[in-house]
């Protein structure tokens, strides 16, 4: 299957090898789709000595398939390590994972299928659809488009997709950013009650809530940046 995706590196690879971040997009369909451009290129990133690698997801933007917002669209995340691997300038022993509102959940769920990455950074990230989907129900007829066993699973298929119900399965370091004003994910239903309970889990992970920010930080644009950057150059090996 072809699955569009997007890759942003130095000019210079020649007889270099870059650690890598894996980002997974948000929205669906078209609807926050990749475009070269998106966050200025990732320049913060690639200025920084990182390649980033992304996938459109399949179905979206001319891609084979039909994506389903967490099912098997999943292996289009996980099938970006053989991808870099290909490449042949990534040190593969430096991989790591940023993923943005649903994108939150596709890097959730990519640790939930073992994906070797050494830590993870999240913005704005969806970990418990359940609720989501009750306080925003277009949100849960998004869902019911895209999951194709939908009506018969109904919550039992959200809660395979909420990691705040399977924590326990998250081994690496996890980022977590959010905007206090963020009105797609809540903190305190989202953010803060996942922390919590990584926290239980005796987790490692930090907690950032930009008070007043909106879902894409975008008053800490730069600030989140050099957060993830220094989270991810804290977990090399």
């Amino acid at each position: 299957m072809k699955v569009v995706g997007f890759l942003w590196k130095s000019q210079d690879t020649a007889g270099k090898q870059f650690p890598l971040i894996i980002f997974n997009r948000g929205g669906n369909r078209e609807f926050g789709k990749l475009t070269p451009w998106v966050r200025l290129g990732f320049y913060a990133y690639v200025s920084n000595g990182f390649v980033v690698l992304a996938s459109q997801y399949r179905g979206n933007d001319g891609g084979e398939g039909r994506e389903e917002y967490g099912g098997v669209d999943v292996r289009d995340v996980l099938n970006l390590i053989p991808l870099a691997r290909a490449l042949g300038y990534i040190d593969m022993h430096n991989v790591f994972m940023l993923g943005w509102s649903r994108g939150g959940m596709m890097t959730y769920l990519a640790l939930k299928h073992h994906m070797p990455v050494n830590a993870v950074a999240v913005g704005g990230g969806l970990t418990d659809l359940v609720s989501e989907g009750k306080r925003r129900p277009a949100l849960a007829n998004v869902w019911r488009a895209l999951s194709p066993d939908f009506e018969q699973r109904g919550e039992a298929l959200l809660r395979e997709r909420s990691a705040v119900y399977w924590a326990e399965q998250i081994t690496v370091p996890v980022l977590i950013l959010h905007g206090g004003a963020d009105w797609r994910s809540e903190p305190m239903s989202q953010a803060r009650a996942f922390a919590k309970r990584l926290q239980e889990l005796g987790k490692t992970y930090e907690l950032i809530i930009y008070p007043d920010d909106d879902h894409g930080l975008s008053l800490n644009r730069a600030d989140s940046d050099r957060r993830v950057v220094e989270w991810f150059r804290r977990h090399r090996k």
